[in-house]
């Protein structure tokens, strides 16, 4: 049996998917990331349980195998060259290192492109020739489908769009800048708004948290604006209002045919899509905010799909860049 291997790592958590050639899923594993403790505990945990899963599905031909990471790539070479989002990580060789640990060689990508390549094969069927997917979730990124091909820039670093400058002069964002996408999308960015907002937060969480814990995350948020909170309203319609400039830009110098919204964040879309898409009407250039259709996935493992999807097409083609 034809199998793929992918490996989504966010700034939370990392997700390992095994796929059929069909893109049934075989087996799926995650844990939490913990960047925080140390590339060589996380290469460590991740190589344990890709032999784990190597093992179980001893008869499986694994002919494809990708990893999509947080952060800036550089594909050539499979090395995370900076990752605002895992504690700062730099110049992390990790295809290479994963590689020793496991006997596969790897193609690796923003997790932003992997989600990409998932949306193009898995939701569209490769019908389009133009996608924009940007992935909303502990931070921002976009990958990008150009004329049914993965694009990855002269540096390997198109698709940036979290850090594209929204807000002169603002909110400061984990890349060393100010003002970025991710500065007020990003799910902590959003929470820590709706923190500023709340009088009470105690008694916030007790009504709208989340969990056990009571967290008061993106998710309680879409919750309470389902209930009616005003503070969780607001919040919402200003995230849309953020995404649709920082989108709009994009969508602008692209012209893709479709956008589409994946990860966490994507999960408050009801309340942000309103808004979002009031920023969109607001550019004047009209032409390409016509052709664009706007989609928030449901399946909420574009990243790691698409990373074991694009691990079998690598085997077969070596992508033109």
């Amino acid at each position: 049996m034809k199998a793929g291997l992918g490996v989504d790592i966010g700034g939370t958590n990392t997700k390992i998917i095994l796929i059929s050639e069909r893109a049934r899923a075989l087996k799926e594993i995650r844990f939490k990331t913990e960047s925080q403790k140390g590339y060589g505990r996380f290469l460590g945990a991740l190589s344990e349980n890709i032999n784990c899963l190597k093992k179980e599905f001893s008869r499986a031909k694994i002919s494809g195998a990708g990893i999509g990471m947080a952060g800036d790539i550089d594909s050539d070479r499979g090395v995370l060259r900076f990752s605002p989002n895992l504690n700062g990580w730099r110049n992390i060789p990790l295809a290479a290192d994963l590689g020793k640990k496991t006997g596969f060689r790897y193609v690796m990508e923003n997790d932003a492109n992997m989600a990409a390549w998932g949306a193009y094969v898995l939701e569209l069927k490769k019908k389009a020739q133009n996608v924009l997917v940007a992935t909303l979730g502990t931070g921002i990124g976009g990958g990008l489908i150009l004329n049914g091909r993965l694009y990855h820039g002269s540096t390997g670093s198109a698709g940036e769009i979290g850090h594209a400058l929204i807000v002169p002069d603002g909110e400061k964002c984990a890349c060393g800048n100010s003002g970025c996408l991710e500065a007020y999308c990003g799910s902590g960015a959003i929470v820590k708004r709706a923190f500023s907002m709340i009088k009470d937060a105690a008694a916030y969480r007790n009504r709208f948290g989340a969990g056990p814990d009571l967290k008061i995350n993106t998710v309680a948020l879409a919750n309470a604006a389902d209930a009616g909170d005003k503070t969780a309203k607001k919040v919402w319609a200003e995230t849309g209002s953020y995404l649709g400039r920082g989108f709009g830009s994009m969508i602008l110098v692209l012209n893709p045919e479709y956008l589409i919204l994946t990860g966490g964040v994507s999960k408050g879309a009801r309340h942000f899509l309103p808004s979002m898409k009031k920023a969109l009407r607001e550019f004047r250039i009209r032409t390409p905010f016509e052709k664009v259709r706007v989609i928030v996935s449901e399946n909420a493992d574009l990243g790691s799909y698409g990373a074991a999807l694009y691990g079998l097409h690598y085997g077969e083609h070596v992508p033109q860049k």
